[in-house]
C-alpha cells in the first residue's frame, strides 16, 4: 500500500486499515459479492456519487474512479501530445485534470505501465514509430526513468507476423507486462513468423528501487 494513503486508527483497529479515497469523497464500492480489486490486486474500481445530500434523479451521472494502490492516489498514466507535437508520458487525475509530462525529454510511445517505485516506466513502441522502429521491423522493449531521463532499450526484437489482416487486425503488439513481484516481464513478439511469448528478468535494471518498493508494499 502506498504511503500517500492515510491510516485509519480511530477506535484502535486490530488490523492495518487505510483510507484509499482521502480526497474528494462521495465514493463507494458497489456490492459485497463482486470484488472491486483488479486481478493483479493493484487497482480498485469504485463509484463516485453525484451527490450525497439528495436522492438520485433521472439524468444524474456517477463517475468511475480507478485507484492505484501501489503508486498512490487517483492518477493515471497515459500518452499525450500535450504540446501538440511530440508524444510524452503524461500523468493526470482519473478525470483528466491536472495533467503534466513526467519528463520533458522522454518520447512517449507504446503501452506504458508504471513500476510501483513511481520512477520507472515499462513500455514498447507503436508499430512503425520512426523514433524507435528499425528498418527490419524490430522494435525495443523500453525501461525509462522519469527521474533521470534514461531510456534503456532492454531488448530489440521483431513483432511483425506474415499476415496482419487488411486493417492490421492481426498485428502483434508486444504489450510488456510486469509480474506481481515487479522483477520479470512478459511480452509478445514474432521474430520468426509465428507468435511467441517471452519473459525477461528485470531485477538488475530496476535494482534496489524495485526491491524497496516490493518490501514496502509487503510490510504495510
Amino acid at each position: 500500500m502506498d504511503d500517500h494513503f492515510p491510516r485509519y486508527e480511530q477506535f484502535d483497529p486490530i488490523v492495518p486499515v487505510w483510507c484509499v479515497t482521502p480526497g474528494e469523497g462521495r465514493v463507494i464500492h458497489r456490492y459485497w459479492d463482486t470484488s472491486p480489486f483488479s486481478p493483479s490486486g493493484r487497482y480498485l474500481a469504485l463509484t463516485r456519487l453525484p451527490a450525497e445530500d439528495r436522492l438520485p434523479e433521472p439524468g444524474d451521472v456517477a463517475e468511475v474512479v480507478l485507484v492505484d494502490l501501489q503508486a498512490g492516489g487517483e492518477r493515471v498514466l497515459m500518452l499525450l501530445r500535450i504540446d501538440g507535437r511530440q508524444m510524452r508520458f503524461v500523468t493526470a487525475r482519473w478525470d483528466g485534470a491536472d495533467y503534466r509530462a513526467l519528463h520533458d525529454g522522454l518520447i512517449g510511445s507504446g503501452h506504458p505501465s508504471m513500476h510501483p517505485d513511481g520512477r520507472h516506466i515499462l513500455t514498447d513502441c507503436n508499430a512503425n514509430d520512426a523514433n524507435f522502429c528499425h528498418e527490419d521491423g524490430s522494435c525495443p522493449i523500453r525501461l525509462v526513468d522519469v527521474r533521470t531521463g534514461e531510456d534503456l532499450h532492454l531488448v530489440r526484437i521483431g513483432h511483425a507476423p506474415e499476415f496482419i489482416g487488411p486493417q492490421a487486425e492481426l498485428r502483434v503488439d508486444p504489450h510488456p507486462a510486469w509480474d506481481r513481484g515487479f522483477t520479470r516481464i512478459a511480452f509478445n513478439a514474432c521474430p520468426d513468423g509465428t507468435r511467441r511469448v517471452y519473459v525477461a528478468d528485470l531485477a538488475g535494471p530496476v535494482g534496489d528501487a524495485g526491491t524497496d518498493a516490493r518490501a514496502g508494499t509487503a510490510q504495510r
